[in-house]
């Protein structure tokens, strides 16, 4: 699993701008596993056939272009670099469903939606003497998620899978600056290399991808779980329900750092969310603390309990809120960390602004991690 490179933006807050500003701070809230996979079935119904099919633009011709275009011809030493091409599959049992006549579907929706359904998997079909490439856009790993969980892991497990960003009900791709981001939870639980994002859309999705690639020094390059590499005796399903493997506790006791990168108009009112993402079982919404009065320096003193079944690909979510003297919900910091990486102890634990850099001053959360 490999990071792109993160663009780095002013790193300065501004507050007390009303709801607009606000909402546009934190961004939307992340979809959990199943209102992703709903929201590819109402992207469908919303799409016409037409422009559906100005969609499905041939990803692995543009792909190879792309990588023509970037392959510096004067240096000779890249014709021995490995790579891996996009290869289209051919008399897929989709051409073939494609081929028969209406007549024999009860609908024409029925018969779109199974040659969709044919076409993804078809598209899953490996080649046990050739590793292949394949590039899909975030709708169709919603819509393969659905029925085809544990055929995209085993398929994951020795060729590459790209996800992008989704195309727009015109048929072509969205602007960076038009287009939102989806949850990348979706790509990385099913075995997916590489999940792009749009990384002009500061958020809650984009701030998963940043605590994600914190981990192994924040390098870059994260190492997939041991357990999405398994073929027996049964491949890793995304939507099965397992047994409680670990329960994570998190104190949250105290803050510093705001009164030095934030106006002195008045103390503010802090509180923390705090929440999980991972697979379907252990993401949870977020849980709140009770919030300070009128201080720059808030102790909360709360403890938040969060059972684990899989925590080799679960996050910890932390944000900070405030009110000011409008009432609003202003950002005040926030974090994302591996949990497969946390060390059980009292830690000082650094915030990021919402473009995802350290705060000036170096805000701080005292926080303690225990495993049970």
């Amino acid at each position: 699993m490999v990071d792109d490179t993160i663009e780095k933006g002013d790193a300065q807050l501004q507050r007390g701008k009303g709801a607009d500003d606000d909402d546009a701070a934190w961004g939307p809230e992340v979809p959990d596993f199943q209102t992703e996979i709903q929201s590819a079935k109402k992207h469908d119904s919303d799409v016409s056939t037409r422009q559906r099919q100005r969609q499905r633009i041939d990803d692995n011709a543009d792909d190879d272009q792309k990588e023509q275009k970037m392959q510096p011809q004067e240096y000779p030493l890249y014709r021995h670099l490995i790579t891996i091409r996009a290869e289209k599959q051919k008399g897929s049992l989709a051409d073939a469903l494609q081929k028969q006549p209406d007549a024999v579907w009860p609908s024409l929706s029925a018969k779109k939606e199974a040659i969709e359904k044919a076409a993804l998997n078809d598209a899953l079909q490996s080649d046990p003497d050739k590793v292949r490439r394949l590039s899909w856009s975030e709708k169709q790993i919603q819509k393969a998620a659905e029925d085809l969980g544990t055929t995209i892991v085993r398929f994951t497990q020795r060729n590459i899978l790209w996800i992008n960003p989704s195309f727009s009900t015109k048929g072509y791709r969205r602007p960076t600056h038009l287009s939102s981001n989806y949850n990348p939870f979706l790509g990385w639980l099913h075995g997916a290399q590489m999940v792009a994002l749009n990384m002009e859309e500061y958020g809650r999705a984009l701030w998963l991808m940043h605590g994600f690639y914190r981990a192994n020094g924040g390098c870059g390059y994260v190492r997939k779980p041991d357990f999405l590499m398994v073929t027996e005796p049964e491949v890793f399903d995304p939507r099965a329900s397992y047994d409680v493997f670990t329960t994570l506790k998190v104190k949250v006791y105290m803050g510093d750092g705001w009164r030095m990168d934030f106006k002195h108009t008045q103390a503010p009112d802090f509180w923390t969310s705090i929440g999980i993402t991972g697979v379907p079982k252990d993401t949870t919404t977020m849980k709140n603390s009770k919030a300070t009065e009128n201080t720059w320096i808030p102790v909360w003193g709360h403890e938040f309990s969060f059972p684990l079944t899989v925590p080799e690909i679960a996050l910890l979510r932390v944000e900070v809120h405030q009110y000011n003297v409008s009432e609003k919900d202003v950002f005040g910091g926030q974090t994302v960390l591996p949990v497969w990486e946390l060390r059980p102890g009292i830690r000082a634990v650094a915030l990021f602004d919402r473009q995802g850099n350290r705060f000036t001053n170096n805000v701080k959360l005292l926080m303690r991690f225990e495993f049970v």
